[in-house]
């Protein structure tokens, strides 16, 4: 299975693919894609040129999306789609644009249209591997500090409990998160439970993808 992804950095990618290949059962083939710029105006950016170079010029039926939450509005299904990323939601944001990206595209003879599956890492990728590690360190608890004005952690306290420091060093931000997405991949129905908005949504979409038994 042919899965390109699309993240804030290379180390975001290499990491989600371990969660990938874990959530659809098998070890998925990297689709190279070029991107001059990351961080989440990119990722937004660039999604529709991606969406549309992977069906119009590769062989693979699959893209991911994952990026942060950062400050943005937290998830609200209720709202609707439209609804909840007008009023600032990214991982609406990211699926509306997907979805219309995905209604423009013409048909490639002997090739199913493109699928994308989407997360949001609330409030940071860093959040993800924090699981198991600190109670508190989940979407409830990051929803709740906001709707009180007051944010129960930082990103930058995120950062130096995974790395050590606050700015590492790309070689050591691959490292830990490869590592630490390799620990709670086999446990991701209960991860799930604590990211279920910016995670579960997701890995229900991923699970779509795998292939018949």
């Amino acid at each position: 299975m042919k899965v390109a992804i699309l993240s804030e950095s290379p180390a975001d990618e290499a990491a989600v693919r371990v969660l990938v290949d874990c959530a659809v059962g098998v070890r998925t083939e990297t689709v190279a894609l070029s991107l001059r710029s990351r961080g989440w105006p990119a990722v937004r950016n660039v999604l529709p040129a991606v969406l549309r170079t992977v069906h119009y010029h590769t062989d693979a039926l699959h893209l991911v999306v994952v990026a942060d939450a950062n400050h943005s509005t937290c998830h609200n299904a209720e709202l609707g789609l439209d609804a909840c990323a007008a009023a600032g939601c990214r991982l609406c944001e990211l699926r509306t644009l997907a979805a219309k990206v995905c209604r423009e595209l013409r048909p490639v003879a002997g090739k199913p249209a493109v699928r994308a599956a989407i997360g949001l890492a609330v409030p940071s990728i860093e959040a993800w591997w924090h699981w198991n590690q600190r109670l508190e360190v989940t979407e409830r608890v990051w929803r709740e500090g906001r709707q009180k004005n007051r944010d129960p952690y930082s990103r930058n306290q995120l950062k130096t409990a995974v790395y050590g420091t606050d700015r590492p060093p790309l070689a050591l931000e691959m490292d830990r998160m490869v590592a630490e997405a390799h620990r709670i991949a086999g446990c991701l129905d209960s991860f799930a439970q604590s990211f279920p908005d910016g995670f579960g949504s997701f890995l229900a979409e991923l699970r779509q993808w795998r292939a018949p038994i």
